[in-house]
């Protein structure tokens, strides 16, 4: 069951933005030694974290920051600076009709990707782990 507030434009949006973030992560993995980026705007301009590689993340795209409430990076470094693993969840906006902004409406489902290359959908509520390294297996998908 799909929750109000998120409509297949906003589920493809959803879902775009973790597959460009996965993606990004893969080519930072291996631009950067193994680690994966700790930061969002690392996958974007590489360089400012360190790293000797262009744009590895569409600049100017509806991905990571046209609602950073809604978008989360989630890493687990072994080591200081060397991230072995991560989570990225992006929720479609949250917009109820003017009668169920006040009631106990379910949140929409959260579109996640990690570190093994997983991309799933967590129902409709859910919430991850703040140390989660990986997306939990209620994940659908």
């Amino acid at each position: 069951m799909v929750a109000w507030g998120a409509n297949e434009a906003e589920r493809s949006q959803a879902h775009r933005a973790v597959r460009a973030v996965v993606a990004a992560q893969a080519r930072y993995k291996s631009a950067a030694n193994g680690s994966f980026a700790p930061r969002l705007e690392c996958l974007t301009t590489p360089v400012s974290c360190g790293v000797s590689a262009g744009p590895l993340l569409p600049i100017g795209e509806d991905l990571v920051v046209s609602r950073p409430e809604d978008r989360e990076l989630i890493v687990e470094e072994s080591s200081p600076g060397v991230v072995m693993a991560y989570v990225y969840l992006a929720t479609p906006a949250r917009r109820a009709p003017w009668w169920a902004r006040y009631s106990l409406v379910p949140l929409p489902y959260s579109v996640c990707g990690d570190h093994t290359g997983r991309i799933c959908t967590l129902p409709s509520g859910y919430v991850l782990a703040k140390e989660a390294t990986a997306c939990p297996v209620a994940c659908a998908g």
